[in-house]
């Protein structure tokens, strides 16, 4: 059995003893609705990517059953990620800048997931959310709200910033984009070389694979979440921008493009979930709009 199935057989069984958690976790999130505040935001962040992950899960599943509406679920997950790093950045900033609240843990767990809803923002075409989670990951580099040190160790987010950068034609942060992103710089520098290509991509799958869980070599994995462990984000964000470019892709052959070969020529977006409406106007209530 290789590792994506085993990891579809885990998602099978853990969304077989949730069958309540989606009316669960909506109904202990009430309290942060009733009780507007920057720590209630980080709160419900937590049921956010709670939410999101049992989406994700869902959908991959449904994916591999050949089941197309598993690529709303998919979708949805990732936009309930979204609003959740929305909520808790911001709130973070403002704790750090009112100085009057504990500010709590900074965003270094983050920068993955960001740069894993980047990538799907690409992937699908989603330009304007693609856009304000490229600033966001560049906020969170760019600040001390990550370890020192931390960002230059990192190489799919400095990637993901340099993948944008060739989506819109505006070049990232030279000082964000750093030259030591392993299989990543294979990709960067393979761009015009198809035949170099096909190896470097296939790279990024086996680096992919090897960052889902936590180990010695891999303190903070970029891809631990559903739908991000088993759905190639990446990969499917540069086959999107080379075609919008004109440019041929290569077929890979690997087992982590299982359910990504079986995505359709075109995504619908899902109409909004009730739950994530109330998100975003209460975000947008005590924020401001965007």
């Amino acid at each position: 059995m290789s590792k994506v199935e085993t990891i579809l057989k885990n998602k099978r069984k853990w969304l077989s003893e949730r069958d309540d958690l989606i009316d669960e976790e909506i109904e202990d999130a009430e309290d942060c609705f009733e009780e507007v505040s920057l720590e209630s935001f980080i709160d419900l962040s937590d049921t956010l990517d709670v939410l999101a992950n049992y989406y994700g899960a869902r959908g991959c599943v449904r994916v591999a059953d050949g089941e197309s509406v598993g690529w709303d679920d998919i979708d949805t997950a990732v936009d309930y990620f979204f609003w959740s790093l929305k909520l808790r950045s911001e709130s973070y900033f403002k704790i750090q800048f009112l100085k009057s609240l504990k500010a709590g843990p900074n965003l270094t767990n983050y920068t993955g997931d960001t740069a894993c809803v980047l990538a799907w923002f690409i992937a699908t075409g989603q330009a304007s959310q693609a856009t304000e989670a490229s600033q966001l990951l560049t906020r969170m580099a760019a600040s001390d709200a990550i370890d020192p040190g931390f960002w230059a160790q990192r190489t799919f987010e400095p990637f993901m910033l340099w993948l944008h950068g060739m989506n819109t034609g505006d070049s990232a942060p030279k000082e964000l984009v750093h030259n030591s992103l392993s299989v990543y710089q294979q990709v960067i520098d393979a761009w015009d070389k198809t035949d170099a290509l096909t190896t470097a991509i296939t790279g990024v799958c086996d680096y992919h694979l090897s960052h889902i869980d936590r180990s010695k070599q891999v303190a903070i994995p970029e891809f631990k979440f559903a739908p991000f462990d088993i759905v190639p984000v990446e990969v499917m964000a540069i086959q999107q921008i080379r075609g919008k470019h004109d440019l041929a892709t290569p077929e890979i052959k690997h087992d982590l493009m299982t359910l990504a070969d079986k995505i359709p020529g075109a995504l619908s977006k899902p109409v909004e979930q009730d739950f994530l409406t109330r998100v975003r106007m209460a975000y947008y209530d005590f924020f401001g709009a965007a």
